[in-house]
């Protein structure tokens, strides 16, 4: 049986946050190509540029900080489902660990 990849909501956080920062860092390096042109349109595209990097940058760190939020009150829900539900908790944890194993083996 083929490896499947989990698609987690942290994961896609993170993933849209590396996305966010690559486009981020590509505009950046677009407008320090920029710098030394001339003329009324290049100044026209500098000036979006920048204001459209200043509005990236901070929806990004918004981003990061919602994502730390959102992971600190998953563990926080976790933690309290746990010691109000031991058993439950111990069954999902070995159907969990039972559904990894399934579907991590190799079958050569």
């Amino acid at each position: 049986m083929k490896k499947r990849n989990a698609n987690h909501n942290g994961d896609n956080t993170a993933s849209i946050g590396e996305s966010w920062q690559d486009l981020v860092e590509s505009a950046q390096a677009l407008l320090q190509t920029l710098q030394n042109e001339k003329g009324e349109a290049v100044e026209n595209l500098r000036e979006k540029l920048s204001a459209t990097v200043k509005t990236a940058s901070s929806r990004l760190e918004s981003l990061r900080g919602r994502a730390g939020d959102i992971g600190q009150q998953a563990a926080k829900s976790t933690v309290r489902y746990v010691r109000d539900n031991p058993w439950k908790s111990v069954a999902i944890a070995a159907v969990v660990v039972l559904g990894w194993h399934l579907l991590n083996r190799d079958d050569d």
